[in-house]
């Protein structure tokens, strides 16, 4: 990890105010854009603390439902706890952290993130973040909830750091690049007042492929292709997601003989947060065609297929 140093804030606007705490001379921000009304970072919290550093307010969007915390000036210290939307199902966020925030919307933060969800799950996330005018780069790795904010990630800990650009007071890009075991992983979004996120990705040089959009009520949806040339399967998968904001997903897919356009089966399936789902399985097998209803339990422990008079299976 790069080393962050634990310092005071340090400040590029007037000298009179410390933290830049309610900072509005947009004129004199590093970057030349100001996003910081609607884009979730560090320094929009930093715009809606009062004079003792302590901020209380609403996040931009209807997923989070508020957001109250502290900066330190004299330590770099913050703090702070996330609540989300009754329907939704993290029941909160509380993020601890040191670092530099500049008063002209500068960043070098290293932060602590953990999650509570209505399954009672707890688990952590570290966030990394640089920006200087209008670049920066953001780094997320899997954390143990007990280790400090800037401890090592472990080895295996899922990690993915994106490069993120400032593009106008509306637009805020993403990228990243991962070399995976079946070739490079690229990612790329947007955000805007409008759209929380709207992006691709592709892996595996076109073997899977997606476009997603996602919006600030919780909602949204993806168009997707697995290809099996690419991974070694015999089947390509080709279907569509939609997302609830309670964490369901409903997904429509048709399973194809790989490289060709020969309908195997098409499936439908609504996955709750949990892990479990419903939903049907349309298959075509030499001229006939049977439908099959999908159970599966919490967690995905078990699927089950029942084709009537076809059959009972696991899935």
């Amino acid at each position: 990890m790069q080393t962050i140093v634990r310092i005071a804030f340090l400040v590029l606007l007037p000298a009179c105010d410390p933290k830049g705490a309610g900072v509005e001379a947009d004129e004199d921000l590093a970057c030349e854009y100001d996003p910081h009304d609607w884009w979730e970072n560090a320094f929009t919290s930093l715009r809606a603390a009062d004079a003792d550093g302590h901020f209380d307010y609403d996040p931009w969007g209807e997923v989070m439902t508020g957001r109250a915390g502290d900066y330190d000036a004299v330590t770099g210290d913050f703090a702070w706890s996330t609540a989300y939307h009754a329907e939704h199902p993290y029941v909160g966020t509380d993020v601890t952290g040191y670092g530099t925030i500049y008063a002209n919307g500068d960043l070098d933060l290293v932060a602590k993130s953990v999650y509570n969800d209505v399954l009672g799950a707890t688990w952590a996330e570290q966030t990394r973040t640089w920006r200087e005018g209008c670049a920066g780069w953001t780094r997320r790795s899997e954390l143990a909830v007990d280790a400090p904010a800037d401890a090592e990630p472990d080895p295996w800990a899922d990690t993915f750091t994106w490069d993120v650009t400032i593009v106008s007071d509306d637009q805020v890009d993403y990228h990243t690049e991962l070399e995976e075991e079946y070739g490079l992983y690229v990612s790329d979004s947007t955000s805007t007042p409008e759209i929380a996120s709207q992006g691709t990705v592709d892996y595996a040089d076109g073997g899977y492929v997606s476009e997603t959009t996602t919006l600030y009520d919780g909602t949204g949806g993806a168009t997707w292709a697995q290809y099996g040339a690419a991974f070694g399967d015999t089947a390509d998968f080709i279907g569509t997601d939609t997302y609830y904001l309670n964490g369901s997903i409903f997904k429509e897919y048709d399973v194809y003989e790989a490289g060709t356009s020969n309908v195997e089966a098409e499936i439908e399936l609504l996955y709750l947060y949990d892990g479990s789902a419903t939903g049907t399985y349309t298959g075509y097998y030499q001229g006939r065609t049977y439908t099959c209803e999908i159970t599966i339990t919490e967690g995905g422990e078990s699927c089950t297929m029942d084709c009537g008079s076809n059959g009972t299976y696991d899935c």
